[in-house]
């Protein structure tokens, strides 16, 4: 009863012709109504770095309410990249467009380095950029493998990774269901991790470093 019109609203939002601050601010309230609904309590321990200061996002993923949760919750404008699986889906792809996600293909190599252009250009236009370096959702808990694009990105750009340990959305929306229930997730932020040259073996250390903070952050153990 709840999700039905919450869904009807953001697809809603995503279609007029409405700014990306406006849709923003509406989707946002809508959220956080639909959120105390449902009896989901947030609270984010950090602050992000000012937009003025644009940064690579990386966070843990564990149920699909962290998307949600990060764009409502988070207090600077967030860029969402997207696999390009999900841009020609029919509803979603048009939901994600409308919200200003960047679509990148994780495949080949010359695609993987093309869509580290896109999001270079998304940070040089003054936007965060959030990518959730597992790729997807597991039903398994524990950090996965990480892929080495936001790195890539952020030794590119010289721009900082900060890292965000999401708790408590996996009792929240279990991988594999569509049921929510009650419960409290937690967002930590911590502190930003600069980039320290542009080699591959300097992305590699990079990637391990945020790992560690991630695991340490959202209380996961590494799988």
């Amino acid at each position: 009863m709840l999700l039905v019109p919450f869904a009807v609203s953001i697809w809603l939002l995503a279609v007029l012709p409405l700014s990306r601050a406006g849709r923003r601010d509406a989707s946002r309230a809508v959220a956080r109504f639909t959120c105390r609904a449902l009896g989901l309590s947030v609270e984010v321990e950090g602050e992000l770095p000012g937009t003025d200061h644009p940064c690579v996002i990386a966070a843990n993923h564990s149920s699909f309410v962290d998307g949600l949760v990060l764009y409502v919750f988070l207090d600077q404008p967030l860029t969402f990249v997207v696999s390009t699986d999900m841009e020609h889906q029919f509803l979603l792809g048009r939901i994600l467009r409308g919200y200003g996600c960047v679509f990148v293909d994780r495949g080949r190599a010359q695609r993987s380095a093309a869509s580290v252009e896109i999001l270079k250009s998304t940070i040089r236009s003054g936007h965060h950029v959030l990518i959730f370096p597992e790729g997807s959702i597991s039903p398994r808990p524990g950090l996965r493998v990480f892929h080495l694009g936001a790195f890539e990105t952020a030794a590119s750009s010289n721009c900082p990774v900060v890292p965000v340990g999401i708790r408590g959305s996996r009792e929240v929306l279990r991988p594999g269901s569509f049921r929510p229930h009650r419960g409290a997730v937690h967002v930590a932020i911590g502190e930003p991790v600069m980039p320290v040259g542009s080699e591959f073996g300097d992305r590699v250390s990079m990637r391990d470093e945020v790992r560690d903070a991630i695991a340490r952050l959202c209380g996961e153990d590494e799988s």
